[in-house]
C-alpha cells in the first residue's frame, strides 16, 4: 500500500496482469512503486498511458529462486524520484483481500509470469515515440517517491479515487484478522520500548481493516486458537514458505512430467529402432532363401549343360531328318563307288571293257542296307527282274 497499490485498479494494470499472468502480490515494493509512478506521471501530463508505451519503458524480471515474484526495472532513461533500494522482510507483510467471484477483472490464482513475452521488443508507431519522448524529457515529480505517491496527489487523478469505488465492495473483500497479544507482538514492525508495548497490548485484540500475515514464529497454541476463533486454516509457516513449497512441487511435477516424457520418447524411439531391425531380419532372411534357390537353378543348369550335346546327338539320331541324311550319303557314296569302280577298270583292267559293267549294273538291283550308326554295312546285289 505504502508502494502505491490502490483499489481499484486502473485499466493498464487490470490489462498488464491479464495479458502477462501477474497478480497484484507478485510484484515487488519497487515495482509498484515505479509502475505507479510512471501511471502517475503519464496522467498529470496529459500523456495517455497504454500497455505498449508501459512496455517499452521497462522490463520484467523473475526474482532469484523464485518463478513467482517478479520485479520491474526501468531499461530507458527515466528520471525517477528517490526510493529505497531494499524492502526487507516485506513478503511477511501480506494481507487478505478475498474478492467475490468476477469482482476482480483478472485471476486473483498465482501463475508463472511471462517475462519473456513482456520484454520482447516493440515496434513503436510515431505516436507512441512521441509519448515516451515526452516522458523522458520529465524531470522527476518529487525528491522522494513516497512524496509523490501520496494519497492526495494519487486521488488528483483519480489513482484508487473513492468516486471510482462505488461499485466496488472494499470492505466486504477485507478480511479482518485478530490476534492474541503475543502473537501481535511478534509481528510488530519497528521496536518499541516496554512501555509502548504495554500500551498497544490492550490494543492488539481490537478489530483491524489490514493485518499482516503472522511471521513464522507463530507458536503451535497461537496457531490453534486462531483456527478455533476465526476458522482459517493453519498458519504453521509464512506464505513465503508455502509459495516456495509450491513453486518446489510443481517443479518436482515438471521435472517428472520430463523425466516421464523423454523415457516415453525413448521407449517409443527403441521400439521404432527394433521393429525397423526385425523388418530387416525379415528382410534378409528372404534374401537369403532366394540366394539359396538361385545357386540350385545354377547347379541344375550346369548339369543340364554337361549332358546337353549327348542329349542333343541322341536326339537328332532318332529323327527323320537325320535317318533321310543317311540315306542320301548312302546314295552319294554308292555313285562315288561305282564311279571309282570304272576308273581303276580303265587303268588297271583295260581289256574289260566299262560298258559291260553298266550293262551288268543294270542288269542286276544294287540294294543299300545302313545300320544304326549310319555307316553303310553290305551291298546287296540280287537278280534283276527281267521285263
Amino acid at each position: 500500500m505504502i508502494a502505491g497499490l490502490r483499489f481499484p485498479l486502473h485499466p493498464l494494470f487490470v490489462s498488464f496482469f491479464n495479458e502477462f499472468h501477474v497478480t497484484p502480490d507478485q510484484l515487488t515494493p519497487n515495482s509498484w512503486r515505479i509502475s505507479t509512478y510512471f501511471l502517475y506521471l503519464c496522467l498529470t501530463n496529459n500523456i495517455e498511458p497504454c500497455l505498449r508505451l508501459f512496455r517499452s519503458v521497462f522490463d520484467m524480471y523473475p526474482v532469484l529462486r523464485s518463478n513467482y515474484y517478479v520485479y520491474i526495472q526501468v531499461k530507458v532513461k527515466l528520471l525517477l524520484p528517490h526510493f529505497p533500494n531494499s524492502n526487507c522482510g516485506w513478503r511477511r507483510r501480506f494481507f487478505f483481500i478475498r474478492p467475490e467471484v468476477g469482482q476482480f477483472p483478472f485471476k486473483t490464482c498465482w501463475r508463472t509470469p511471462f517475462c519473456k513475452h513482456f520484454n520482447e521488443p516493440l515496434d513503436l508507431d510515431h505516436e507512441l515515440k512521441a509519448r515516451l519522448d515526452k516522458i523522458l524529457s520529465l524531470k522527476p515529480l518529487g525528491s522522494h517517491m513516497s512524496e509523490v505517491l501520496s494519497n492526495e496527489n494519487l486521488w488528483r487523478v483519480r489513482i484508487g479515487s473513492l468516486e471510482d469505488i462505488d461499485n466496488f465492495d472494499l470492505g466486504g473483500v477485507m478480511d479482518v484478522v485478530g490476534f492474541s497479544n503475543d502473537i501481535a507482538e511478534d509481528m510488530t514492525l519497528s521496536p518499541l520500548n516496554k512501555k509502548k508495548r504495554r500500551i498497544d497490548k490492550g490494543k492488539a485484540t481490537a478489530e483491524t481493516t489490514v493485518v499482516p500475515y503472522p511471521a513464522s514464529r507463530v507458536t503451535r497454541g497461537s496457531d490453534t486458537r486462531a483456527y478455533k476463533e476465526f476458522g482459517f486454516p493453519y498458519v504453521d509457516s509464512t506464505v513465503e514458505a508455502k509459495i516456495m513449497l509450491g513453486c518446489v512441487n510443481e517443479k518436482l511435477i515438471e521435472k517428472f512430467k520430463n523425466k516421464e516424457t523423454a523415457a516415453i520418447q525413448r521407449i517409443m524411439y527403441t521400439n521404432h529402432r527394433r521393429s525397423l531391425l526385425d523388418k530387416a531380419i525379415v528382410a534378409s532372411k528372404k534374401k537369403d532363401s532366394e540366394i539359396a534357390y538361385l545357386h540350385d537353378e545354377v547347379d541344375q543348369l550346369r548339369k543340364k549343360l554337361e549332358i546337353a550335346d549327348d542329349e542333343a546327338i541322341a536326339r537328332y539320331k532318332m529323327s527323320a531328318e537325320y535317318k533321310s541324311s543317311l540315306h542320301m550319303y548312302g546314295a552319294e557314296s554308292l555313285k562315288a563307288a561305282i564311279k571309282m569302280t570304272k576308273e581303276w577298270l580303265v587303268d588297271d583292267h583295260s581289256e574289260i571293257n566299262p560298258d559291260e559293267f553298266d550293262r551288268y549294273m543294270r542288269k542286276h538291283r544294287v540294294v543299300m542296307a545302313t545300320g544304326r550308326s549310319g555307316r553303310i554295312d553290305l551291298i546287296h546285289i540280287r537278280p534283276a527282274t527281267i521285263v
